[in-house]
């Protein structure tokens, strides 16, 4: 395996180069028919695989730099209800992941409050980490990761407050 086994805890983000096809809206939606999402056309992942992440190496955050975690025409969501069951969120439209390393990156998300909502905007930004894989540290990679699940947390129980 040229990367190694994705840790447990990882956030796992699929790289398809979509982000070349980026602010053309029939470029991102593979169809001219951008109103139209039975005709969309662009990749996301299996509900087999999510569900694989989810249980083997349980994720805390699955993305993909495509406008859905799912296939462009699903009309079930699978790969959504797999991460909604597990609660664990889903990151899309991720830009620039040819821009961070394959591993050994700390990715951060900072989403904005929503009231009512399930889902809105977020800055989403990596840095290389700063601490070799496997390595001990005083607050590791994973306790970022940790942190902002706390934060979204806390937002989705303030958003009927």
């Amino acid at each position: 395996m040229k990367y190694g086994t994705i840790p447990e805890g990882a956030v796992v983000l699929m790289n398809s180069g979509w982000t070349s096809r980026y602010p053309n809206k029939t470029a991102v939606f593979g169809s001219t028919k951008t109103s139209d999402p039975t005709t969309f056309h662009f990749p996301g992942f299996h509900e087999d695989a999510a569900d694989w992440l989810v249980k083997n190496r349980n994720i805390h955050v699955l993305g993909v730099d495509t406008p859905s975690t799912d296939y462009a025409q699903s009309t079930t969501f699978p790969v959504h209800v797999v991460l909604g069951t597990a609660n664990i969120p889903a990151m899309e439209n991720v830009a620039n992941l040819d821009m961070i390393p394959e591993k050994g990156a700390t990715i951060f998300a900072a989403p904005i409050k929503l009231f009512d909502g399930s889902g809105g905007p977020a800055r989403v930004f990596a840095i290389k980490s700063v601490y070799p894989v496997g390595a001990s540290a005083a607050i590791s990679p994973n306790a970022l990761v940790v942190v902002w699940f706390l934060v979204v947390a806390f937002l989705l129980t303030k958003q009927n407050h």
